[in-house]
C-alpha cells in the first residue's frame, strides 16, 4: 500500500434512491464518528429555530440604538447651529426666528422636531440671570449676553421591544456669549 493513493470518498445510493456522497473512515475508531453524524442530522435545524429570533432582536436592537444616537447628534448639531447664528452678529441675538430656522435647517433630517430661541445676561459665567439692561454687575463688570437655543425632537423605534419605551424625547440645549 506504500505510494498508493487512497480515495476519501465513496459514492454509493441510499435508500430512496438519492445519492450520497460519504467519507470513507481511514481508522476503526473514525467509524463511530460517522455514525454520531447521522443521529443528530436534524440538530442544526433546531438550533437555528431557537437562535435566529435572539439573534434577529438583538440586530434590530443595535439599530435602533444607533438611530437614537443620530437623532441625539442631529439635535445638538441644531441647536448649535442656531447658536451660532444669534451670535454672529450684533442684530442676531433678537432675531429669534433666525435662530430657529438655522437649527430647523441643520435638522432637516428629522421628522418632529422644535426649536425655542431666546436671551438672557448673566454676571457670572454659570452664574444667575440678570436684566440684560442692568449697566454693572458687582466684581465683574458689564453683564455678560448670551443666546440660548433649545432643541427637542421625537424618537420611535422600529418596532417594539419588551421593557423599552417605544418612544422618546431627545432635548439639546446650546448656549453661546455675544457682544
Amino acid at each position: 500500500m506504500k505510494g498508493e493513493f487512497q480515495k476519501a470518498t465513496l459514492n454509493e445510493f441510499w435508500p430512496g434512491g438519492r445519492l450520497r456522497s460519504r467519507a470513507l473512515p481511514l481508522r476503526d475508531g473514525d467509524a463511530d464518528f460517522w455514525a454520531r453524524e447521522e443521529s443528530q442530522r436534524g440538530s442544526l435545524l433546531v438550533e437555528c429555530a431557537l437562535l435566529l429570533p435572539v439573534l434577529l432582536i438583538l440586530m434590530f436592537g443595535m439599530v435602533d440604538f444607533s438611530r437614537v444616537f443620530l437623532t441625539a447628534i442631529a439635535v445638538t448639531s441644531a441647536a448649535q447651529a442656531g447658536a451660532e447664528y444669534g451670535s454672529s452678529s450684533s442684530s442676531s441675538p433678537t432675531d429669534y426666528t433666525g435662530m430657529q430656522n438655522a437649527a430647523a435647517h441643520d435638522a432637516a433630517q428629522l421628522a418632529s422636531f422644535t426649536a425655542i430661541a431666546s436671551q438672557y445676561c448673566s454676571c457670572s459665567p454659570g452664574g444667575t440671570s440678570v436684566s440684560c439692561s442692568t449697566s454693572s454687575c458687582s466684581g465683574y463688570g458689564a453683564p455678560a449676553k448670551y443666546v440660548k437655543v433649545q432643541t427637542t425632537s421625537n424618537f420611535h423605534t422600529l418596532f417594539p421591544y419588551p421593557f423599552v419605551p417605544s418612544s422618546t424625547t431627545v432635548n439639546a440645549t446650546a448656549y453661546m456669549r455675544f457682544q
